[in-house]
């Protein structure tokens, strides 16, 4: 039987592991549901965690402070845009585009 939080880990070591060559540093903090990756790279950093459904945020950060989280609808686009931020994009490009539904 898969068990949730053991798969929540699973995606969040699997995230680390990708992330690895953009960071100085990363961890997982915390446990069970409130599990989540911290990563920095000089000044900027981002905690990515998951949504309670299937998406995942990050909240990027400079120095200390939280910038606003940031849903993306899976976690590959949500460390896709974690590595654009660590790599000096601005805050406003890390916004998923907005579709017109019909």
């Amino acid at each position: 039987m898969n068990d949730p939080m053991q798969n929540y880990r699973e995606t969040l070591d699997a995230a680390l592991r990708r992330l690895q060559p953009h960071i100085t540093s990363g961890h997982i903090i915390g446990s069970d549901a409130s599990q989540f990756l911290a990563v920095q790279r000089d000044e900027r950093g981002a905690e990515i965690y998951g949504d309670g459904q299937s998406g995942f945020i990050i909240d990027p950060s400079l120095g200390d402070e939280l910038l606003g989280e940031v849903m993306y609808p899976t976690v590959d686009l949500a460390l896709d845009a974690t590595v654009r931020w660590l790599h000096g994009c601005a805050l406003d490009e890390l916004r998923p585009p907005i579709t017109n539904v019909k």
